[in-house]
């Protein structure tokens, strides 16, 4: 059961990366354009679309390896990277470096040393 569903996060990863590449030039008429003079310019928000879309697929490759191996410590901090990365395009902002940047560092630093602490006892 648990396989099926590590096999269903790489699917959706997949399926949303491919997705994002293939039609990201079709979401330029939503918004306003960079630039009004020139039709052929890519909005805002279809930037802002690619770039959650990659942080989605990011995350879901990221999240697929860290479940395959959950006792790696690399691949927990390229999880909880990835993860700060979706959240910073959800919910932040992705062109400054703010207080998300900082809280993640000091989550994952502290969860690595106690994870990598924890793994060294017999």
């Amino acid at each position: 059961m648990i396989a099926t569903n590590k096999k269903t996060i790489l699917y959706i990863g997949t399926v949303v990366g491919v997705g994002t590449y293939l039609f990201w030039n079709d979401l330029k008429h939503l918004g306003f354009n960079l630039t009004y003079k020139d039709k052929n310019v890519f909005s805002v928000e279809s930037i802002k679309v690619f770039y959650l879309g990659n942080a989605l697929f990011i995350f879901s490759l990221c999240l697929y390896m860290f479940l395959t191996d959950t006792k790696s410590l690399i691949k927990y901090v390229i999880f909880c990277l990835s993860l700060n990365n979706l959240c910073d395009e959800l919910f932040f902002d992705p062109t400054k470096m703010g207080i998300s940047e900082i809280f993640v560092a000091i989550t994952v630093l502290v969860f690595a040393i106690i994870r990598y602490k924890n793994a060294k006892r017999p």
